[in-house]
């Protein structure tokens, strides 16, 4: 099934600009002021739907300069965490700029594979050797730390590239969304990290037609994603949602 051909692309397009707000930046919710976050969900769904189909081209849409000076303004402080400082540097990138800084490795919290990852997109270079990425124990993590260590271990040994497989699987549920781990509540984040982690290990999940429909169920009537059937729709989620789309 191409899940793609199952998106309400029109409504999700039109929730996403609805968000857009007059200083270049993208708010939750079209009241609310524009934050580094969802500017970044924002624009990264953009660029994720042209990459699924060219034929979508929402820059042309925004005002990419006026967006451009809200990250630089933002980039400007010193005090930002990796992960805001992390969106700024892929937001500048998609729009082919850069005023991300190297940021300082005493900043970094390293038991957060998260904040590894950031730190070796910053800094351009191959985290390990800078930070030793911590173990991964299975059954003392989440499928987002399993996700972001994949990341940055992209080639797991073979023991380790199994027994990472068998988790994901594991947390897959009868609704054909993921838990945070194995026997917890399917959100559509953790299909995501799922998913994604699944499809860089080259491996599916046990059942991928029901993960599809559990994604399609999350859409609302908006056009945005919710974490699951029940939730309200914001870009955080919808983003989670189009980088699903990616690994189906």
């Amino acid at each position: 099934m191409n899940i793609l051909k199952k998106i309400d692309i029109e409504q999700l397009i039109k929730f996403v600009l609805q968000r857009y707000k007059k200083d270049g930046g993208f708010a939750a919710f079209p009241s609310l002021p524009s934050t580094i976050e969802d500017t970044f969900y924002a624009i990264d769904i953009i660029e994720n739907l042209h990459r699924l189909d060219k034929d979508i081209n929402l820059i042309s849409l925004i005002m990419p300069e006026k967006t451009a000076k809200f990250i630089k303004e933002h980039a400007e402080e010193k005090a930002l965490p990796i992960r805001l400082r992390y969106y700024l540097h892929k937001i500048s990138t998609i729009l082919g700029k850069d005023f991300t800084d190297v940021i300082n490795f005493t900043h970094v919290n390293k038991s957060d594979f998260a904040e590894i990852y950031y730190t070796s997109e910053l800094v351009r270079s191959p985290v390990i050797g800078e930070i030793k990425i911590p173990a991964m124990v299975l059954g003392h993590c989440t499928c987002k730390d399993v996700y972001y260590n994949v990341l940055s271990c992209p080639e797991p040994d073979s023991l380790q590239r199994k027994n990472l497989v068998d988790w994901l699987k594991k947390c897959q549920n009868y609704d054909g969304g993921f838990g945070f781990y194995p026997g917890t509540t399917s959100f559509i984040e953790n299909c995501n990290y799922c998913l994604s982690a699944l499809s860089l290990l080259k491996d599916r999940p046990f059942n991928m037609k029901g993960a599809s429909r559990f994604i399609l169920s999350c859409q609302t009537a908006m056009g945005g994603f919710s974490r699951n059937i029940k939730a309200v729709p914001f870009l955080e989620s919808t983003w989670h949602a189009v980088n699903v789309l990616k690994a189906l």
